[in-house]
């Protein structure tokens, strides 16, 4: 990739790219390679996402399941660089809010039996 990083500039998929430049057979290879990643990697997200709000093999599931998967399909067409470019970087500040908050949770704990201590022995 860093060999031809002139010719991969503004190229979606990098990896892909690469693999044209290189032979139309790979590229074919390629794409149904990453296609198959992607899917498996949707369905195992689409299915851990629905259960937390159905439990599995129900019609409720079902419904969900399906209506997860026609909203996931609608955002990837804003395309792939737009999809990742905005979901990684909330992804991001989500991440830093939960780490704020769990460490102000435990140090919150940490000093609450500290008071309740002083308050009996006094």
């Amino acid at each position: 990739l860093f060999a031809n990083i002139d010719t991969l500039i503004g190229v979606e998929m990098p990896t892909l790219g690469l693999a044209s430049n290189i032979s139309p057979v790979l590229a074919i290879i390629m794409s149904a390679t990453l296609i198959c990643m992607i899917y498996s990697t949707a369905v195992g997200m689409f299915f851990a996402f629905s259960t937390r709000f159905a439990t599995p093999e129900t019609n409720r599931f079902k419904a969900l399941s399906a209506f997860f998967a026609i909203v996931g399909l609608g955002l990837s067409q804003l395309g792939f660089s737009t999809l990742i470019g905005t979901v990684y970087p909330m992804l991001g500040i989500i991440g830093l809010i939960m780490i704020v908050a769990i460490i102000w949770v435990w140090v919150r704990n940490r000093t609450q039996p500290i008071q309740a201590q002083a308050q009996t022995s006094s």
